[in-house]
């Protein structure tokens, strides 16, 4: 294998889903165990645009790409070049040495095969102290986002200076700027208020827009959400909140939540609730990485060395499986290897039961 498992972009059956999941599987476990763990996430900036063609190329030919299938890609870089336009005159015409096609269909896979390299060289004779399940992980990857792991600090500075000099050598820059999403979900609702208060706007079309353009949001890497009772309520009264704001209803109107779910129903039909949605993805994800054998199925089923903190034990991902399913996590485990029993099982595990409120959502 060219690419190593720890980098999920642009590969098929992966996803950002995954990497979410197996980063908070280990931070439970690592916290469960009284072990530090430390993280730096690395992006770097324009990183399409910084691929050294020549480095690429020496790159290809060091992991055995296929030498007609690296010449015919040669040659595509080598033959094309730019101008660049300016006040209805093209400029001198001129060759490229850096950056991947823009909307090529190659360009992702080229990219990782060039940040694979500089990863290879970075890690060289590194010795992570992240370990689970007898497995050695020092990072985890998504396209050009990197979150370095390490078990010291000073082992985690150690990377992030190997990385960073690795990345130079290569014509690459880590970006310091830091992005941060918070309550995304709200803020879409807010932002379509013209939306739902359109008189002439459907209820059944206001429910379609509400669940792909805010739901899609609120929903994003559910599957690797922890459920206590708190959660639960905290999801049902996001629902309800969105389905009162479409039908115009506040709290001072005094009409039930089932009565807003009578409504919601005449208007598009029966629809799966959003802590249904939720518990069936989480299980459905759970089915996944039982049968897969990848890097998620060694952190989600692996231990870590160390003490458990003593007295009540935090709720962990894996409680809600056996909660759901009425199965013990053994059994659990055996049925979801078995993709049809574990449909089956699903569908009536994953019916969340409704509140009755008479007011309230």
């Amino acid at each position: 294998m060219i690419i190593a498992e720890e980098q999920a972009g642009f590969r098929p059956g992966r996803s950002t889903t995954e990497q979410i999941f197996n980063l908070r599987i280990l931070c439970e476990k690592y916290l469960q165990h009284q072990q530090d763990l430390y993280h730096v996430f690395v992006d770097f900036k324009k990183a399409f645009d910084r691929v050294w063609h020549a480095a690429l190329w020496a790159t290809m030919r060091r992991f055995n790409i296929n030498a007609n299938l690296l010449r015919l890609i040669q040659n595509l870089y080598d033959k094309a070049t730019s101008a660049v336009y300016l006040n209805n005159s093209i400029g001198d015409w001129f060759r490229t040495t850096i950056g991947v096609r823009q909307g090529c269909v190659l360009s992702p896979n080229l990219f990782i095969i060039f940040l694979e390299r500089i990863m290879t060289d970075a890690l060289n004779d590194h010795e992570g102290t992240i370990n689970i399940g007898g497995r050695n992980i020092t990072n985890l990857r998504f396209a050009d986002v990197i979150d370095s792991l390490a078990g010291r600090e000073e082992e985690l500075a150690d990377l992030v200076e190997r990385l960073d000099k690795t990345s130079t050598a290569f014509g690459m820059q880590i970006n310091a700027e830091k992005t941060k999403l918070i309550a995304q979900a709200t803020a879409a609702l807010a932002k379509l208020k013209t939306i739902w208060n359109d008189r002439n706007i459907a209820l059944s079309s206001k429910i379609r827009l509400m669940r792909s353009l805010v739901m899609s949001i609120f929903l994003y890497a559910c599957e690797s959400w922890i459920l206590t009772a708190d959660t639960e309520r905290r999801i049902q009264a996001m629902e309800m909140r969105c389905l009162r704001k479409l039908l115009g209803i506040t709290y001072r109107d005094h009409i039930s939540n089932e009565e807003v779910r009578n409504r919601t129903r005449q208007a598009i039909g029966p629809q799966e609730d959003l802590l249904t949605t939720v518990k069936r993805r989480k299980l459905e994800w759970y089915g996944h990485i039982t049968r897969s054998s990848g890097l998620a199925k060694t952190i989600l089923q692996g231990t870590v060395q160390g003490g458990r903190i003593r007295g009540r034990q935090k709720k962990i991902w894996e409680d809600n499986i056996p909660e759901w399913t009425g199965k013990t996590l053994g059994a659990a485990m055996r049925k979801a290897e078995r993709r049809e029993e574990w449909r089956e099982l699903v569908a009536r595990s994953s019916v969340a039961p409704q509140r009755s409120t008479k007011t309230t959502g």
